[in-house]
């Protein structure tokens, strides 16, 4: 059951492509992350060790070198089959701004993980000084529901729902963002008194929003039920709407398949959105966009 990410967002595993898209990341290094021939042979950066004498000292550190090859192999091997408790996490998050007309690499924020309920389980950093914009967790609990919330200056913060990877793992480029304020902002005044709601914006701080946009806008969804339920227990009105070619953002017609659906007015909470039947959890703290982007029905 639950819902089906078209690009398996938060489902990346190790070493390899996972079903639907997205890539691995590359194996650590052996246990200590030594390089072997630190370990073996003669003293080094001290005056160097003993002189070897002939062949039997050859044999010997041979012998050596070829047992601590097995054992840190084997060791590594085990490590690579043993389920992880924890594992590294990273990837590219991003800001939309009007200004830039495009997403550009979040640089200063805060990229944080929780759980499901909003409890912090670590908060991201960037973990290279020449590579702005690439946040990294250091111990993300292995295949379980999370959230990951993006905020910034200027910025809607933005619940991105989903599972964690099952081993060491980069998301997807391009797919973990937040959106300016005023961006928000705007699309809710131009459909304010649809469905008879009159939207709180998202720079007032006091209500979430929930955006959803289909990963394909398939015939299915013309007829997808869309329900949410705010932290109140109120269900809430969703506007179900359509992309024209020119770029034009309007209500859907009866039957026609959907680019955008959104819930405004939600009140803080756990917010529950289902589609067809496929339950979504997220907390919401006012002024919050809770993310359904990508989504894909189940089959």
């Amino acid at each position: 059951g639950g819902p089906r990410w078209g690009v398996r967002l938060f489902s990346l595993g190790l070493l390899g492509a996972p079903s639907g898209g997205g890539f691995g990341a590359p194996p650590p290094p052996p246990p200590g992350g030594v390089p072997l021939f630190f370990l073996v042979g003669g003293g080094g950066g001290g005056g160097g060790g003993e002189e070897r004498s002939g062949r039997v000292s050859d044999t010997m550190e041979r012998m050596m070198a070829a047992i601590l090859w097995s054992v840190m192999g084997c060791q590594y091997l085990q490590e690579l089959r043993d389920d992880p408790v924890t594992v590294q996490w990273s990837g590219n998050v991003y800001a939309l701004t009007e200004a830039a007309g495009e997403l550009v690499l979040l640089e200063e924020g805060g990229v944080t993980l929780t759980e499901t309920d909003g409890a912090v389980i670590e908060d991201g950093y960037l973990p290279f000084d020449d590579s702005p914009g690439f946040w990294r967790f250091d111990a993300a609990p292995t295949d379980q529901e999370v959230a990951i919330r993006v905020d910034g200056a200027d910025l809607t913060p933005t619940v991105w729902r989903g599972r964690s990877p099952t081993g060491l793992a980069i998301w997807l480029s391009g797919v973990v963002y937040a959106r300016e304020v005023s961006i928000v902002d705007d699309l809710l005044t131009e459909f304010d008194g649809l469905g008879g709601v009159s939207p709180e914006l998202m720079s007032a701080g006091t209500a979430a929003l929930l955006w959803g946009e289909p990963l394909e806008p398939e015939d299915d969804w013309a007829n997808a039920t869309i329900e949410v339920v705010d932290g109140d227990g109120t269900a809430a009105t969703v506007w179900r709407l359509v992309v024209d070619e020119d770029g034009t953002i309007r209500e859907a017609d009866a039957g026609e398949p959907l680019d955008l659906f959104l819930a405004p007015n939600l009140a803080p909470g756990t917010v529950t959105m289902t589609i067809d039947g496929a339950q979504t959890d997220y907390n919401a703290l006012g002024g919050d966009v809770l993310s359904a982007v990508f989504y894909d029905l189940e089959e």
